[in-house]
């Protein structure tokens, strides 16, 4: 005779139910036997995660006071610098005003001396042209003077010539009434 134990039947489930009992299953045994370390583990990284955390929150503000002193330091030094170029600045804008004045001052002095040599040149050139003036009137008179010499000596070189010419005609006649008187003699005394 067969045996009449009825042995559990096991339904018939459907493969989703099967699958779904299954995990079940193998999420009790695993809690069963890793359960404690797995609490463990998770306990200790939870520890860990809130000691990460925390340490990121003091990385986190020492950073941002870093950040703001390097911050301030830097601005600090911007000014600084800003300053420092802003006076230089001012220095080299003192120095070109400096070099603009002297460069006036020195062109109203080449001014002056160019007005005195003009002035100078203008009254070397009426002194020379006086003096010209005078040399040219001396010379002038000079030549009037010789000039009235020389007619004065031709007026009497002319007046000794015309004399001359009278002389020469004053002895030809008494030449000519010396011969007529010689003829006049001889004439005389042939007859006689």
């Amino acid at each position: 005779m067969a045996d009449t134990k009825k042995t559990p039947r096991r339904r018939k489930e459907s493969p989703e139910t099967a699958d779904s009992d299954t995990g079940d299953n193998v999420d009790k045994i695993r809690d069963i036997l890793f359960g404690q370390q797995l609490r463990e583990f998770e306990r200790k990284f939870a520890q860990i995660e809130d000691r990460l955390n925390s340490d990121l929150d003091a990385l986190r503000g020492e950073s941002q006071r870093q950040n703001e002193s390097l911050q301030t330091y830097i601005d600090s030094e911007a000014e600084i610098l800003s300053g420092k170029l802003k006076n230089e600045a001012d220095a080299r804008q003192k120095q070109l005003d400096d070099l603009h004045d002297e460069l006036k001052k020195l062109a109203r002095q080449i001014d002056g001396r160019l007005s005195d040599l003009s002035a100078r040149i203008e009254e070397q050139g009426r002194d020379f042209n006086q003096k010209l003036l005078k040399h040219s009137q001396e010379a002038s008179a000079e030549l009037q003077k010789l000039q009235e010499q020389m007619r004065q000596r031709m007026d009497k070189q002319h007046r000794d010539l015309n004399q001359s010419k009278v002389d020469r005609s004053l002895l030809a006649e008494m030449l000519t009434s010396l011969a007529m008187q010689l003829t006049d003699d001889e004439e005389r005394g042939g007859s006689s």
